[in-house]
């Protein structure tokens, strides 16, 4: 018994390092880096629009410092950049073994199907973690060049009779940073459990990632009618990340729903859409008849 618990750990590790590898396929790379090039455009041009006309409630005009970077990032992660991110990495660690047909062998190693799911979902919001970090860095940098650039032409600021180009926008605190944290981290969890379901259901990684990130775009169109506003998921995020109406399309590319106050009720229905995901990824792993006999 004492030589069966001393492979458990070992075999998890074997798994979670086998998962890491998979997120190096080059359509998990692909997403992660047209998210950082998104996050950087969409972010870059954010600060510039609020130099240019001194919007100092603009958010993107604090990522020259370490919380307004820190929460941009991680609003970024909650909207397009963090569904690409998510879903790539919840697709790439999940839909393998189904579309080759390994996941039975896999089962060999690690015969608990929740034990192994739950590695892969660890692991995918364990990278989608790590882009959040690279993303942070790149944002303060973007900031810290652009503040200098504007501060040595402040010709290109904007000129008005009653505004002065001593422009010093107001930038978040650390504690706005920790409650961001908090929200983000819900919505990458769903991400990544929608990614999953999608790759498991669909016994693939194409299809899975074209079902999760086609389906929020397809549904994107019903924003414009607004008795269904309240009932889109796209919604509750905004919602839940308290973004303002003009940061929602013009910084993170998102939708453009009125906001509402209505916080505490959009977070649970996340989490709910989150867990409907997870078990849809447990029924549809143990379909298979194998996996009934292994678990």
């Amino acid at each position: 018994m004492t030589a069966s618990h001393s492979r458990a750990p070992s075999r998890l590790r074997y798994v979670f390092l086998a998962e890491i590898r998979k997120l190096a396929a080059p359509v998990v790379l692909a997403a992660f880096a047209v998210a950082a090039v998104v996050a950087l455009i969409a972010s870059g041009l954010g600060y510039q629009r609020a130099v240019s006309t001194f919007q100092d409630n603009g958010l993107a005009a604090g990522m020259d410092s370490w919380p307004g970077a820190v929460v941009l990032a991680l609003r970024h992660l909650g909207t397009l950049v963090g569904l690409l991110a998510a879903v790539g990495a919840g697709v790439g660690v999940a839909g393998g073994e189904f579309e080759n047909g390994t996941w039975g062998l896999l089962l060999l190693r690690q015969p608990r199907i929740r034990r192994l799911l739950a590695v892969k979902f660890a692991t995918a919001v364990a990278v989608v973690g790590v882009l959040a970090v690279v993303l942070v860095l790149l944002l303060r940098t973007e900031g810290l060049a652009l503040g200098w650039h504007y501060r040595a032409h402040p010709a290109r600021l904007a000129t008005s009779a009653s505004i002065s180009p001593t422009w010093d926008p107001h930038t978040p605190s650390w504690g706005q940073a920790a409650n961001t944290l908090g929200n983000v981290l819900l919505i990458v969890l769903v991400y990544v459990a929608g990614g999953m379901a999608a790759a498991v259901v669909l016994r693939g990684v194409v299809q899975g990632a074209a079902v999760a990130l086609g389906v929020p775009i397809v549904f994107e169109p019903l924003v414009l009618i607004h008795p269904l506003v309240p009932y889109l998921p796209s919604t509750w995020i905004a919602g839940w990340l308290h973004l303002a109406n003009r940061d929602q399309y013009q910084t993170y590319l998102w939708n453009s729903a009125p906001s509402h106050a209505r916080s505490a009720l959009d977070g649970c229905l996340l989490a709910a859409l989150g867990l409907l995901c997870t078990v849809a990824t447990f029924v549809a792993a143990t379909r298979d008849r194998i996996t009934h006999t292994s678990d």
